[in-house]
């Protein structure tokens, strides 16, 4: 939520004009203390806001002046320019996009690359607040290409920032981290150290996204200190803000609070209410999570009402969904449906999947508790697909969670039984993912600000005694050198000798404590290395059986689809599973599982996968194979898989077998994850009617 603050494109002053420049902003500021013949535009930005009649007046005077500026081009672009930047000061964008378009294309006639680059950079801006995200990705290109012809590289940071936040935006993280990565590069090779902190915050966002907490953590710490050190302090708000929303992702509550109130303090001390709007909004979401809805509406309303006088059209839709959300929460179902209505409407018109989402699902709950049970159940599936295919997982497990409520009232049994499970695998994963991660950020956070400071402390000591030493060995040489005609001072020179001696131990010491230091802080980095690779097994491997879990399988499945590989999937079902485990026990049918799954495992062939799909099914991937090869390959597993439980059985009158379900994806229409599961479930299902203990093909679906 509200994750960028316009950020008015700097331009290259012409000192000739600058005059010109200062004398128009000068009608409206009333020769104010804040122009800057300089840069008179940048000047006049807090300006415009507090005098808009003023700067309104003087929008109209460069309009009615365009006749006689169009044979004075240079002095026509920069009126184009001040006029811009007021109309976007002022909040208006659709004025303010249709002036950049104009100043670009004066600029273009002129060959003024670098005025073009402004415009670009203003327009990608207003893009990002409108939240049109496809034209920023595409204006993010045309920006790439014409800063790299022009050689600036400060605006081909910009441009990699504005194609990061559209990647984003879209789900792309691997790609929006690498526009990010190398924004960062290049802001710190042009040691511009306030847009090292924009892309150290961005690349940060990126990796939360990701679910890389102690990255993202560290690159936020980062970005905090490099504002910390800047004089002016400037954007703290946003660096205290997503290290807030950081920390609500790793369910830390008393720090996301106490950082989203370092955040609302920083933004009320800088008169701009982009920023200001975009901390309450998210403020608003994190009271809403922890059940403070009062307080939610007060801040949702606020942030709400600035973002409308920007015309901020994105955040206004996230802003009604958490007005909505707070009212839903307070009781006040009747007053929370026009406000969620109207977010979801924006939500569809910027393709904004989180905020439609949010909104189906508090308007269910709406819907709900007002007995409108079957228009709850439909919105709630609606918003299932949309998680489902954005793998968005908090909002997912609370879709799953009211699903089960409204198929209980609905007196659907089994479909109620479907969505408690599902509900508590993912809240399962959520939770213990959560938790490890959060374990090992604070872990990694503390341990890091404990060695920084020791370090810290050890390298001024070294620095201070470094000094005394230098000193000292200039007086040991003037010494020598008076000896030759000063043998009387032979005491002094020895104790001055002595003293050095000592002093050159001790920085040895401490060169020794700084190393232990050092090695201590590799030993530690090892030890998050190790952390890092166990919480990748755990979550990408099933803990029975050590195979693949259902969500690493189907993306890794995924990713052999997109390279237009053909694959045929196995569906592997045990037979009456659940009579074993009532017969035997559940750790029998455990060890059943392991011994089945152990035996796929010793005829698979290299490059062959299989991962636990749920329960007892179990779906084997075979790539570039026909669906015949196929056959013959399920075959001999299941005979295999029959042999080696029969080894375990102690009903040798029960025999454990399975049944196969076999799908091609090339037989598949459309070639799709979804049709080629669909096909082998149904085939699966085949083979257990038609007896069980066999295979069954699917020739298409």
């Amino acid at each position: 939520m509200h994750d960028t603050t316009l950020a008015l494109p700097a331009r290259p002053r012409a000192p000739l004009r600058a005059r010109v420049r200062a004398w128009l902003i000068g009608l409206s500021m009333l020769c104010c203390s804040h122009a800057d013949a300089s840069d008179p535009v940048a000047a006049s930005v807090d300006f415009a806001r507090a005098a808009r009649p003023a700067s309104a007046l003087l929008i109209q005077l460069i309009d009615a002046c365009e006749p006689w500026l169009r044979d004075l081009p240079p002095l026509q672009r920069d009126a184009l320019y001040l006029q811009a930047t007021l109309q976007t000061a002022l909040g208006a964008p659709l004025d303010a996009e249709r002036s950049w378009e104009r100043l670009y294309a004066q600029a273009a006639q002129g060959g003024d690359q670098r005025t073009q680059l402004a415009a670009l950079h203003a327009q990608g801006e207003l893009h990002t607040l409108d939240g049109s995200y496809r034209e920023l990705h595409a204006l993010g290109v045309r920006m790439l290409g014409l800063a790299e012809q022009a050689n600036a590289p400060a605006y081909t940071a910009i441009a990699y920032n504005l194609l990061g936040t559209a990647a984003r935006r879209h789900g792309r993280l691997v790609e929006a981290a690498d526009y990010h990565q190398r924004a960062l590069t290049l802001r710190r090779k042009l040691d511009d150290r306030a847009g090292e902190a924009e892309s150290l915050a961005n690349l940060g966002t990126t990796r939360r996204d990701q679910g890389m907490f102690v990255r993202a953590l560290a690159l936020q710490h980062d970005a905090l200190q490099i504002r910390l050190r800047q004089p002016d302090r400037a954007h703290l708000d946003i660096a205290y803000r997503n290290l807030a929303l950081l920390y609500r992702e790793l369910a830390d509550t008393d720090q996301a609070r106490l950082h989203f109130q370092k955040a609302l303090e920083a933004a009320r001390m800088r008169p701009i209410p982009a920023s200001l709007a975009s901390v309450l909004g998210s403020y608003a979401v994190f009271l809403n999570d922890i059940g403070e809805y009062a307080e939610a509406r007060l801040h949702a309303s606020q942030a709400l009402s600035m973002d409308q006088s920007l015309g901020n059209r994105a955040y206004v839709a996230l802003d009604r969904l958490q007005l909505g959300r707070a009212l839903n929460g307070l009781g006040r179902h009747a007053e929370a449906i026009p406000p969620l209505q109207a977010a979801l409407q924006a939500g569809r018109e910027t393709a904004q999947t989180e905020v439609i989402a949010g909104a189906l699902l508090t308007l269910a709950r709406t819907d709900l508790a007002g007995n409108a049970v079957q228009v709850a159940n439909t919105r709630v599936e609606e918003a299932i697909n949309l998680l489902e295919d954005a793998r968005m997982m908090p909002l997912l497990t609370d879709a799953w969670h009211l699903r089960e409520r409204i198929t209980t009232r609905l007196g659907d049994q089994a479909g109620a039984l479907h969505a408690l499970r599902k509900y508590t695998r993912l809240r399962e994963d959520l939770v213990g993912t959560r938790s490890a991660q959060r374990i090992a950020a604070l872990k990694s956070l503390y341990q890091r600000q404990h060695y920084d400071e020791r370090i810290e402390l050890l390298t001024r000591d070294n620095a201070e005694n470094l000094a005394r030493a230098r000193q000292h060995r200039r007086t040991r040489d003037l010494v020598i050198a008076l000896a030759l005609s000063l043998i009387a001072l032979l005491a002094v020179i020895w104790n001055r000798y002595r003293a050095t001696y000592r002093l050159n131990r001790e920085l040895a010491h401490k060169h020794r404590e700084v190393e232990s230091a050092r090695h201590a802080l590799e030993e530690v980095n090892g030890t998050l290395r190790e952390q890092s690779r166990k919480l990748y097994r755990l979550a990408t491997r099933d803990p029975l059986t050590g195979v693949c879990n259902r969500r690493h399988m189907l993306q890794k499945l995924e990713r052999h689809i997109g390279r237009g590989r053909d694959v045929s999937v196995l569906l592997i079902d045990f037979d009456h599973f659940k009579q074993i485990n009532d017969r035997l026990g559940h750790l029998f049918g455990d060890q059943v599982l392991c011994t089945g799954t152990h035996s796929v495992l010793e005829h698979l062939g290299p490059g062959q996968l299989i991962g636990r799909f749920g329960g007892e099914e179990f779906l084997v991937a075979l790539f570039d194979l026909s669906a015949d090869e196929s056959a013959r390959i399920a075959e001999t597993l299941r005979q295999h898989m029959t042999r080696a439980m029969a080894q375990v059985n102690p009903e040798a009158q029960n025999p454990i077998t399975v049944s196969i379900g076999i799908a091609t994806l090339s037989e598949c229409e459309p070639r799709t994850l979804k049709a080629l599961l669909g096909a082998a479930d149904q085939a699966m299902y085949q083979a257990k009617a038609h007896g069980r203990n066999r295979i069954f093909r699917q020739q298409s679906i």
